[in-house]
């Protein structure tokens, strides 16, 4: 394959080792060999090269196919685990998928690329404020959980979010349980409970009204991913998950 094209760097990059952030999720890495990754300029790099000249690049979207890329990308470069994604444009990546066609395909969340069944923690107190399950749509969430925070801002102002925590196994918290940090909350699920998707840990930012908003109204309407012309807006409806922890 290609070498790999960097991604951009991250509020986060530079600032805290990747295992030790990854960790903070996830804490069987911890001392494990970890990278961020673009997964798709990882898949623009692979359909470039001899190996994929006959596969159709729809192919990412499927499950299995997806799983055996991200493995074979973490042992080329040489890593246990990797994440990545937030406001990644996916729309390669995910041309097989309801996001193909559309410019529907700016990631809203970090993706934590470990197998099913790994442990998930929360890295901060909060409220678990719901729990729920889509399965078995295709390119769903699966079973998720939201848990609310207070986060001051850059004035001292405490602003209420909720964190969503998504492709899931089983689920160890209820709505109303207040968890510590780095209480064990779930296990990441595999396909096709997951929402169908290879399997990875998606946690997403929202800001506390307005998820209030789409509970009010349809949370099927509360997705993963947003427009490309609106980014400067879903930074501030999205903020990176990650930037407050490091």
């Amino acid at each position: 394959m290609e070498q790999s094209k960097r991604p951009s760097p991250q509020p986060y990059e530079g600032k805290m080792p990747p295992a030790q952030l990854l960790a903070l999720f996830v804490p069987e890495y911890a001392t494990k060999r970890v990278c961020i990754l673009d997964l798709d300029q990882e898949a623009r790099n692979a359909m470039n090269s001899a190996a994929y000249k006959t596969v159709d690049p729809r192919m990412f979207s499927d499950a299995g196919f997806c799983s055996k890329f991200v493995e074979e990308l973490h042992s080329r470069h040489g890593f246990d685990a990797s994440f990545g994604g937030y406001l990644e444009d996916r729309g390669f990546l995910w041309q097989g998928t309801y996001l193909g066609g559309t410019d529907r395909s700016l990631h809203l969340g970090v993706d934590f690329n470990v197998p099913a069944g790994s442990s998930v923690v929360t890295p901060f107190e909060g409220v678990v404020v719901l729990s729920d399950d889509d399965s078995p749509e295709r390119c769903g969430w699966g079973p998720r959980l939201f848990i609310e925070r207070y986060e001051l801002d850059d004035s001292g102002v405490s602003v209420r979010f909720v964190y969503i925590f998504a492709h899931l196994a089983s689920i160890e918290v209820q709505e109303g349980d207040r968890v510590r940090a780095g209480a064990r909350i779930a296990s990441i699920g595999a396909p096709p409970n997951n929402g169908n998707w290879y399997p990875h840990l998606h946690v997403q930012k929202v800001r506390g009204s307005l998820f209030d908003h789409f509970r009010a109204t349809d949370l099927r309407k509360l997705d993963g991913y947003g427009l490309k012309s609106e980014v400067e807006t879903l930074i501030i409806d999205f903020p990176d998950p990650l930037s407050v922890l490091v």
